[in-house]
């Protein structure tokens, strides 16, 4: 399972290989080894799912790919997740009373204990995570989509993957300022900016918000699909 949602996200992005070796800081013999589900280390699948920009957890979903043509995202559908892997290391190094080792404890960004909302308003409030986000996206026989549901409590910096992807946000409640390319675009409840991704980007809630508040929310979803590989690549493919 691990193996087929790695090599799909990485067809996504439309990487080779060697690119994802690179990114991950992993050999090619290993990658090949983890899309052709042999398995790896804890710490292995930790480095994987940073090259991908994505979270352990959404990597071993095992509905993350459907052969059915349509999808239906129900209210209930999807998991949040802590959107920063340090903020989801800190917790569990809170909650454990111990430090965080990456070689032996696979981490969970997505603990039972944050899909309840009010816990999730206690950590953004108390300055312990800076977003979450809910993801539902995944994949159906036309192609890979993306939908992600989000709160935000503080500035949330994301480094690009330059796949010159375009991308929509959706300000569902409060105001949100987005910076991409040195320019902060400032969203209001229903309002929506859709941009490419080439460069570093910062969604934080604006003007801040006081700690009675409840979170900025949004849409965070690409607008069409992309052709996933599902199916092994011959031997010696990079």
């Amino acid at each position: 399972m691990f193996g087929r949602n790695v090599r799909a996200l990485r067809g996504l992005r439309g990487w080779s290989i060697r690119d994802l070796s690179v990114r991950c800081g992993l050999s090619t013999r290993t990658i090949v080894k983890i899309e052709s589900g042999r398995g790896c280390s804890i710490k292995s699948e930790l480095e994987v799912a940073r090259g991908l920009n994505s979270y352990v957890g959404r990597l071993w979903d095992r509905s993350l790919i459907s052969e059915a043509p349509e999808r239906v995202i129900k209210r209930t559908s999807g998991r949040w997740f802590f959107s920063h892997v340090d903020d989801a290391a800190q917790y569990h190094c809170r909650i454990r009373r111990t430090s965080f080792d990456n070689a032996t404890y696979r981490l969970q960004s997505d603990p039972d204990e944050i899909q309840d909302e009010m816990e999730r308003h206690r950590l953004g409030r108390s300055g312990l995570s800076r977003a979450f986000v809910k993801a539902s996206g995944g994949a159906i026989t036309g192609g890979y989509f993306q939908f992600n549901e989000g709160e935000s409590y503080g500035p949330d910096r994301k480094q690009t993957d330059f796949t010159y992807i375009t991308f929509l946000i959706v300000c569902t409640k409060g105001t949100i300022d987005f910076t991409i390319r040195g320019t902060t675009h400032r969203l209001e409840e229903g309002e929506s900016i859709v941009f490419v991704d080439d460069d570093a980007s910062t969604l934080s809630p604006a003007p801040s918000i006081r700690t009675e508040d409840l979170p900025c929310k949004f849409y965070f979803l690409c607008p069409r699909l992309f052709p996933i590989e599902t199916q092994t690549r011959s031997k010696g493919s990079n």
